[in-house]
């Protein structure tokens, strides 16, 4: 069965589609051989009525969530031409504690599934009904292959050119936290041809970006930090200000950190930069504690302290309060410092709320750190 989501959501939501990345494995898991995915961003009506509209043509079936079911709902049934809700023998609902969180539609060989909810659970049932009443033949061949810093574009443009040429193997992709995940799947019966097939297209790609490409068994950029810091026999630590613990909690996030993690100290006072981390009272009166220069002195300090042989130190301004004309709301500064000396800095301008701040100062300075590894 070939299979297309389509997520219309804004900015903040798409940022974060790890269930659609997590549920685009289990419908290969259980025999549907494509996932594709449209993502429109913000919101626009018409181009979801036409996403739905060609999808329904091209698709076996198509699965939208929708950003606001009281609105949308209605309107995808007139575009349709179709009464979505009224007869029970035309939708299968997908109810938690009792209520409705996605509704399947099926008439003359169309399938659609709106889905109101995003959480896992939701599309395992949603698996589990397919399953019922759509048994796959087929086993499905997959591997994923994660890329860095890359416009999804010029992914989908290489894949798209080892799909010309090996038309067996087709490829999703999903972007989430600065990567872009590409499932490449072959449906067949003969097990050893499809791996072999799949693994030629996924060295493709390796090939093609190179050091951008994720570790093999790496499904996040956490865990690509652990493989790199295991092969490198590299110790890390981390002092954190502005992020106040949340770089650390990523990593530790991941089974088997203690292998090469040494420990973070959140050094939010100046007190603590001053007595822990040692960064002079004197800079930080002359500079500022948020500046390059605290940055550099917090990550030197985390080597000393923690003995590692790499250490980031990051020192900000999350919001809402706090900011001047020369340091706004979202300044960031990090440093990366060595045990031999050597230092990298880092200065990130962000925006949004003080959530979304630490968020992104987490994430970016992740990616450099595996940058830097890579």
């Amino acid at each position: 069965m070939g299979l297309k989501f389509l997520i219309f959501s804004d900015a903040a939501f798409y940022k974060e589609n790890k269930e659609q990345i997590a549920s685009a494995h289990a419908f290969l898991e259980s025999g549907y051989d494509f996932i594709d995915q449209i993502e429109i961003r913000p919101y626009n009506e018409s181009a979801f009525r036409t996403g739905i509209l060609g999808a329904l043509k091209s698709h076996e079936l198509v699965i939208t969530s929708l950003p606001d079911s009281d609105s949308y709902t209605p309107k995808i049934a007139e575009w349709i031409n179709r009464q979505l809700f009224p007869d029970p023998t035309r939708y299968e609902p997908f109810l938690v504690d009792g209520v409705p969180k996605a509704f399947f539609w099926e008439e003359e060989g169309e399938k659609l599934l709106l889905t109101l909810d995003q959480t896992a659970s939701i599309y395992q049932d949603i698996i589990d009904y397919l399953n019922r009443t759509y048994p796959q033949k087929k086993q499905v061949i997959y591997e994923k292959i994660g890329i860095l810093d890359t416009k999804k574009w010029m992914v989908d443009k290489m894949t798209a050119s080892i799909h010309t040429s090996s038309p067996s193997i087709k490829f999703c992709s999903f972007q989430s936290d600065g990567v872009v995940w590409v499932v490449a799947s072959a449906k067949t019966q003969q097990q050893e041809l499809g791996k072999r097939a799949i693994r030629e297209a996924v060295d493709q790609l390796r090939q093609g970006f190179g050091k951008l490409c994720l570790p093999k068994h790496a499904h996040s950029i956490e865990e690509a930090i652990k493989e790199l810091m295991i092969e490198k026999k590299m110790t890390l630590s981390l002092a954190e200000s502005c992020t106040g613990g949340e770089i650390s909690a990523r990593l530790c996030k991941v089974p088997g950190t203690s292998e090469y993690f040494s420990g973070s100290i959140v050094s939010y006072s100046n007190a603590i930069k001053e007595d822990i981390l040692g960064v002079s009272s004197t800079l930080i009166e002359s500079e500022g504690a948020v500046s390059e220069e605290v940055a550099i002195e917090m990550a030197k300090g985390a080597v000393n302290c923690t003995k590692s042989d790499i250490a980031l130190g990051v020192t900000g301004i999350a919001g809402p309060l706090g900011g001047s004309v020369k340091k706004p709301v979202g300044t960031v500064y990090a440093a990366f410092a060595w045990k031999d000396g050597s230092v990298k800095t880092m200065h990130l301008q962000l925006g949004g709320t003080r959530e979304q701040i630490i968020s992104a100062a987490a994430h970016q300075l992740l990616t450099r750190l595996l940058r830097i590894l890579n």
